[in-house]
């Protein structure tokens, strides 16, 4: 970005605006730096991109990021009713939080969200670590006779 602002003769700081498509920047100015960055071949750092926007979140300051926890139970919820994988998801989730981190669930089973959207959601949130819930012996035994 550094590099953006020296060939365009900007700040930074109006790089990052401009490139976030900030209406504090002009248009044909949000166009030029645009056009900079492309000749440069700059790229967003997503790792960067994500802790940044975790920083300016209100809702969740302290906690650096996401741990993404897989399940894959026959229902979104039914992984709660059992007294081992609650118990496994709180007592993660306090490891979790001590170390900074926080555990969210996901359902992989969830006919509304594709692998590709599963993992644009990842991207986006910046989770870049997964635990993945055991499955159940029947869950098992059934996709090995698929």
């Amino acid at each position: 970005m550094a590099e953006v602002a020296a060939a365009a003769g900007v700040h930074q700081t109006t790089v990052s605006l401009a490139l976030r498509g900030h209406s504090r920047i002009p248009a044909a100015t949000r166009e030029r730096i645009r056009a900079v960055a492309d000749k440069l071949g700059y790229r967003p750092n997503p790792l960067v991109s994500a802790l940044i926007s975790e920083r300016r979140r209100k809702n969740h300051p302290g906690y650096g990021s996401t741990i993404a926890f897989l399940t894959s139970h026959e229902t979104r919820e039914l992984w709660h009713k059992s007294y081992n994988y609650s118990r496994l998801y709180q007592r993660l989730g306090q490891e979790a939080e001590a170390l900074g981190y926080r555990i969210e669930p996901f359902w992989i089973r969830d006919p509304a969200i594709s692998p590709s959207r599963l993992r644009q959601i990842f991207l986006a949130r910046g989770i870049r670590s997964i635990i993945v819930a055991p499955f159940l012996w029947r869950e098992a035994a059934t996709s090995l006779r698929s």
